[in-house]
């Protein structure tokens, strides 16, 4: 079914929310962050077109401000 995993992403992406709700706000926008990016490049990777691995410059870039995590990733990027 094609509605399935949107609605499985949105109820495991409120999920991982609400177990960090005490946490600082970086740890909450490197989850997102960290959420957004493989599906980028998974929409690359089923569309070819490499516009949307574009995207991930801007990300990284307000990622890399917000929170150091955003080492992990580029781990995933070069993966």
């Amino acid at each position: 079914m094609a509605g399935s995993f949107w609605w499985s992403w949105c109820i495991a992406t409120a999920g991982i929310a609400a177990l960090h709700v005490d946490a600082p706000r970086p740890r909450l926008l490197t989850l997102l962050f960290f959420t957004v990016e493989p599906l980028l490049i998974f929409h690359a990777e089923q569309t070819e077109e490499e516009k949307f691995l574009y995207r991930l410059g801007p990300l990284f870039l307000v990622w890399a401000n917000c929170h150091i995590e955003f080492v992990y990733g580029i781990a995933v990027w070069g993966l």
